[in-house]
């Protein structure tokens, strides 16, 4: 997993350690969260795929 900042946050960062710290620190679980979940899914957001394993941010209509 790559995750890539961006130069906002950084900025904030190096302005405003505390404030910097913590959008950098949210930016990063975030993305971490993201990941899992596309882990787990099998499939990227919105990616429709015969393999995908669940569904998120929305339902499957019963057949």
């Amino acid at each position: 997993m790559q995750i890539t900042i961006p130069e906002e946050i950084i900025h904030h960062f190096l302005e405003d350690n505390k404030e910097g710290m913590r959008q950098l620190i949210t930016y990063f679980l975030n993305a971490v969260v993201e990941e899992e979940a596309r882990i787990q899914s099998g499939a990227m957001p919105y990616e429709r795929t015969n393999s995908r394993k669940a569904h998120r941010n929305g339902y499957k209509k019963d057949n």
